[in-house]
Formats: structure tokens, C-alpha cells, sequence
């Protein structure tokens, strides 16, 4: 019976057997209803207490205001009659009156002569001289009254501003009036209209002192807070009233007759301030409703739990490897489908995994799951990929009198070992060749950089080496080709039997290369197409330039090492014997011999063939019989 002819057998649907959606409908209609009843009621608190704060600001700049107009007016009232009447003694009883009667903290007047009088009762040292304060200079300079920016006055250690204002007698300069104001008097005036102890106002002069807030003392300056930018627009818009809504809805009201500027902060927290208990209502209300229906939903999800809860089970053996899973199909609802589904499922991981592991030893899991999928792998395509001969040098010695039994095992151990490797780094052992392996990187998936992947798998096969001799008391040597080049990757054969691996040039010359470490007496060898794809941390020794069979060109072999691994006296070694190398590949052997001569008391196997080649007249020259 087909899947179709199956699914026909289950047709009862949960919806008709339990009130699940009907409940999640209610519970989200009342998540809705309530998310849009707060929402409205923040967009109403919102509006409202903005223009509350856009009109309250407005009030307290124009209060600002017009309490500064009254102290200048009476400044210029008293500017005017010492006008009118200048040979009229100003004296320091006339000023006590006028502060007394206008809550002053000073009043006082600098004459162009350099007289000072002051009402205050404060008497200036012998050297004081009003003309040359900056409230005197500010009133001269400007022609009219002027407010200076806060500072500390020297008599009675307040915060104060000063209202200047130059007095003329046809034209020429009498002296400059002035007044102290202190500020705490503007303090009061401007803080009785903050909404509430969460805001923040401030006021600020034109060129942004502060004058009123918690930033008010001398000095500091709007222009090095958070707040320059609205602050320059504000200037600069000669506006009244500017609004801006950023992270917290910011009013700037102008103080026109100082250049002054009130500076209101509204941070969400205030509007959201008398929404709390709505909050607190709601929330109340939603922990009811989740209540309900959590107990609703779990007296109905145990009865969906239970073949559920089977199948998760079901599930977690399945990829824990265990296939043999069969569950029981009790009922002919969607579950039951989907219970008979599970049961098909396992079946066919069960047949694809007797698949995978037979013929995962023989063919790479990655081909092997291709050929699962359906997929044609016959044939093959041409890439870039670097390629690892390894081989067991003397197996033949090696094995020779020994129980063939026990050298099986113990292939088998050394290809275990080294094969991890291989699959640490991306690559893939592609055959086994007696006693040695065939190596890709880069095949058949593509890999960024299959040359280091290759020397660094190389370099660990080494060091695993010398472990694995330890544990089992041998003396195994090996040798290790690497080249990277272009060959034709695929399953390569007949359409009842394929292999998966890779020919061409490229492959025989790595065998080539591996063959030469017995020549060199060298544990690795590598193409110079190689090393020119490795990154600066590798330390490459020069062995060779040489011929190999089946090539008209040269090959440079190089042994590399993890620069890591390598003393300073050893790799200036390295660069000297490299230097030897290439003078002798250069034709200069006198220098090259004597190079070699003076800093290798017992030289290494290829310097040694150079010497040998170098009295013979020769470079690069392999015997016929080195079988390479």
C-alpha cells in the first residue's frame, strides 16, 4: 500500500477532539485588546503631557522675562534721571534705598572717571578700578544694557548675574549702573514650573553658561553636554520655542531680553510615570489569564503528550545510531500518521546506514552519500588539489620472519593512527597501497587551502610517528611526497564496478617526489608548487633541483618545517645550507662547495650528493637505479 493509500486511513483531525485553538484565539484577542488599550492611553498621556510641558515652558521663559525687564527698567529709570541730571551726587544712601526696595543684591555704578559707588557697603580695595570689569566693559562696548554670565561675587561669595547698563549725558559717557541679581531669586522663578522631580530645566545664557540647574555653576557650559546640538539649532533658528523629540522630548524657550535660553528635559520615564498601575492592572490580569489557561492547556497536552513525548524518544535513539525503532500507532488521527511516518523514517536510515557502512571503508563517505542521493558519479572533472603519497620505508625487512597475522595488525594500527590525521585536516585517505596510502586534499569537496591543510597533516604524521614507535617498541620510518596540481578527480570505471580517485600527472609525480626521501634520506619532501601556496610560517629547506622519470623539467623539492618548531641556530642553519643550494643550483660550485665545507662538519645526505656532484662535475644528476 502506497504512502497516499496509507495517509487515507487517517482522518480524523486533532481540531475536533480538543479546544486548543479555540483557547490560544482567546488568549491572543486578550493580548491584542490589552497591548492596544496601553498603547492608546501612553499615546494620550504622551500628547498630553508634552504640550503641558511646551506651554509650562513657554510660561516660565516669559516669567523669566519679564522679572529681568522689572530690574532693568528700574536700572534704566535710575540711568535716566542721573541723565537728566548729572550734577546730581549719586550717593551710597540713594542705592541702599533703591536695593532695599528691589531685593538686590548689589547695586552699584562705575564712572568714567573711575569713581565707584556701591550700596552694599562693600569698599573696594585702593587699586579697584570699574572700568576695567567686564560689566563695565560689556555695557560700554555694547551701548546698552547687557547681562553678564554667572560668576561669584567677592563680597558675599554668591552665585550672581550682573545687569549692566551705560549711562550717557548728551552723547558722552557717564558711567556704567549695574545690578547683581542673585541667582537663587531665578532659581525659585523658573523651578516652580517643572512638572514633577523627574525632570529637568535649565537655563542657560546665549553663548550656553549655565545660569539655573544641576549644572549651574561657573564654567560649565551647555555646549560640552549631550545637549550641544539642539542647543545650536536653537540659537541658531532665532525662534521662541523650539521642540525636539529624541530619546527624550526636549523644549528650548528663548529668554529674549537676556539672550537667554530655558532648557526643558522630558524623559519617557515621566510619561510613564502614572501609567504604572495601569501596568500593574494589567500585568495582574494577564498572570490570571495565563494561570487559566495553563491549566487548561496542560489537562489537554497530557492526553497529546504521551505518543509525543514516544517519539521524541523514538527520536534520540535514532541518532544515537539506533535504528531498531518500531512504535505502536494508536490512533488514526494526525498522530497516528505521523507515528506511522516515524516508523518509515527509521526504516530507511536503517537501509541507507548498512549502505554507508559497508561501503563507507572502501569509498569516502562524502561519494558515499552522493550515491545514496541518487546522484550520477561516473566520470569525473579536472581541479586543483594537493595531493599525499606516504610509504613505510623497509616494510619488506620490516615484516620479513614476523607472523603475517600480527603485521596486519599492525598496518592497520599505523593506518588508523595516520588516517586521523588525514581527516583532522580535510583531507582523504583515497587507497591504501600495500604499505603506504594515497592522500587528497581538496577532493571531492573543495578546500580553501589544501596545501597547508596537506604540509600541516604531513608535519603531524611525523610527530605521531615518533609516539607510535614508542608504543610499539619498532623503529617504522616512512617517507611522505607532497605536490599540488591539476587531476582528473572521479569514479573512474565501468558502469558495475567504479573507483573513486584521482590520475594524471600531477599524481604520479607526488609518487615521484615520495620516492626521492629514500634518495635524500629524507622523512618529507615537497613540490615547489606547494610551498609557493603556503603562508609565511612555514621554514622551507632548498634539498634539490632534479629530474624525475616520465618529466622533461627539472622538480624543486623542498623539506618544510612549522617555523614554530625550529631554534634560531637551526634555522640559520637552514638559510646557509639554502644559500649553498642555490649557488650550486646557480653553477657556482667553488662557493657553494665552500659554503657547505665550512659550516656542515657532517653535512646532511642532499649536501653531501652536492659535494659528490660538484667533484664530478655535475648538478642534479639521480642515478638510473635509485628508483625514482
Amino acid at each position: 500500500m502506497s504512502n497516499n493509500d496509507n495517509q487515507q486511513l487517517f482522518t480524523k483531525k486533532i481540531r475536533n477532539k480538543y479546544l486548543l485553538w479555540i483557547l490560544m484565539i482567546t488568549f491572543t484577542i486578550f493580548i491584542i485588546l490589552g497591548a492596544g488599550v496601553f498603547f492608546f492611553t501612553y499615546e494620550l498621556f504622551m500628547q498630553e503631557m508634552t504640550e503641558k510641558s511646551e506651554a509650562k515652558v513657554e510660561l516660565a521663559a516669559t516669567k523669566v522675562d519679564k522679572w529681568l525687564e522689572s530690574k532693568l527698567s528700574f536700572l534704566q529709570i535710575i540711568g535716566a534721571t542721573i541723565s537728566e541730571n548729572p550734577d546730581q551726587v549719586v550717593s551710597e544712601g540713594l542705592i541702599k534705598e533703591v536695593m532695599k526696595k528691589h531685593d538686590a543684591l548689589s547695586i552699584y555704578m562705575g564712572f568714567a572717571n573711575g569713581k565707584f559707588v556701591d550700596g552694599s557697603g562693600w569698599i573696594p580695595p585702593e587699586t579697584y578700578d570699574p572700568r576695567q570689569k567686564e560689566w563695565y566693559l560689556q555695557a560700554v562696548l555694547s551701548k546698552s544694557p547687557v547681562f553678564t554670565p554667572p560668576y561669584r561675587d567677592e563680597a558675599s561669595s554668591k552665585i550672581v548675574v550682573t545687569i549692566a547698563h551705560p549711562v550717557y549725558d548728551q552723547g558722552g559717557l557717564i558711567g556704567v549702573l549695574a545690578m547683581d541679581v542673585v541667582i537663587e531669586n531665578i532659581d525659585s522663578i523658573v523651578n516652580n514650573f517643572t512638572l514633577n522631580e523627574l525632570n529637568n530645566v535649565r537655563l542657560v545664557s546665549g553663548n550656553g553658561d549655565f545660569i539655573v540647574g544641576e549644572n549651574s555653576k561657573p564654567g560649565a557650559n551647555i555646549k560640552d553636554t549631550p545637549d550641544r546640538e539642539v542647543f545650536l539649532q536653537a540659537v541658531n533658528s532665532k525662534k521662541n520655542l523650539n521642540i525636539f523629540n529624541l530619546d527624550d522630548h526636549i523644549v528650548i524657550a528663548r529668554v529674549s531680553i537676556a539672550d537667554w535660553y530655558l532648557v526643558f528635559h522630558l524623559p519617557p520615564s515621566v510619561i510613564l510615570h502614572p501609567l504604572h498601575k495601569l501596568i500593574g492592572f494589567f500585568i495582574a490580569g494577564l498572570v490570571v489569564t495565563l494561570v487559566v489557561l495553563g491549566l487548561a492547556l496542560i489537562l489537554i497536552s497530557s492526553v497529546l503528550a504521551k505518543p509525543i513525548l514516544q517519539l521524541v524518544v523514538g527520536a534520540k535513539k535514532i541518532s544515537a545510531g539506533h535504528y531498531d525503532q518500531h512504535m505502536t500507532i494508536e490512533s488514526r488521527d494526525e498522530l497516528g500518521y505521523l507515528t506511522y511516518s516515524f516508523n518509515e523514517m527509521a526504516r530507511g536510515l536503517k537501509e541507507r546506514e548498512i549502505i554507508r557502512s559497508a561501503f563507507g571503508k572502501y569509498i569516502p563517505h562524502e561519494i558515499v552519500t552522493e550515491l545514496l542521493l541518487g546522484n550520477k558519479l561516473l566520470g569525473g572533472d579536472k581541479k586543483e588539489i594537493t595531493i599525499l603519497f606516504c610509504d613505510i620505508r623497509g616494510f619488506a625487512s620490516l615484516s620479513e620472519n614476523k607472523d603475517p597475522s600480527l603485521v596486519v595488525v599492525y598496518l592497520n594500527s599505523f593506518f588508523t593512527n595516520m588516517e586521523a590525521i588525514i581527516t583532522e585536516h580535510h583531507g582523504h585517505v583515497n587507497k591504501y597501497l600495500g604499505d603506504g596510502f594515497l592522500a587528497l586534499f581538496g577532493a571531492p569537496e573543495p578546500l580553501q587551502n589544501s596545501a597547508k591543510q596537506a604540509v600541516d597533516a604531513a608535519h603531524k604524521i611525523l610527530l605521531r610517528l615518533e609516539e607510535f614507535n614508542q608504543e610499539h617498541m619498532s623503529q617504522t620510518k616512512i617517507g611522505i611526497g607532497i605536490h599540488t596540481g591539476e587531476a582528473l578527480i572521479g569514479n573512474i570505471g565501468s558502469e558495475n564496478r567504479t573507483e573513486y580517485t584521482a590520475i594524471g600527472d600531477a599524481v604520479n609525480l607526488t609518487s615521484r617526489i615520495e620516492s626521492l626521501c629514500k634518495y635524500y634520506d629524507e622523512s618529507l619532501l615537497v613540490s615547489e608548487q606547494t610551498v609557493a601556496k603556503l603562508e609565511p610560517d612555514y621554514f622551507c629547506r632548498i634539498i634539490d633541483k632534479t629530474l624525475v622519470k616520465g618529466r622533461e623539467t627539472s622538480v624543486v623539492i623542498y623539506r618544510t618545517y612549522d617555523l614554530l618548531s625550529l631554534s634560531e641556530q637551526q634555522k640559520t642553519e637552514i638559510e646557509i645550507a639554502n644559500q649553498a643550494v642555490q649557488l650550486y643550483l646557480a653553477g657556482d660550485f667553488q662557493t657553494a662547495s665552500a659554503l657547505i665545507n665550512d659550516h656542515f662538519n657532517q653535512p646532511p645526505r642532499y649536501l653531501s650528493l652536492i659535494i659528490e656532484n660538484i667533484s664530478n662535475n655535475v648538478m642534479n644528476a639521480v642515478p638510473a637505479d635509485a628508483d625514482v
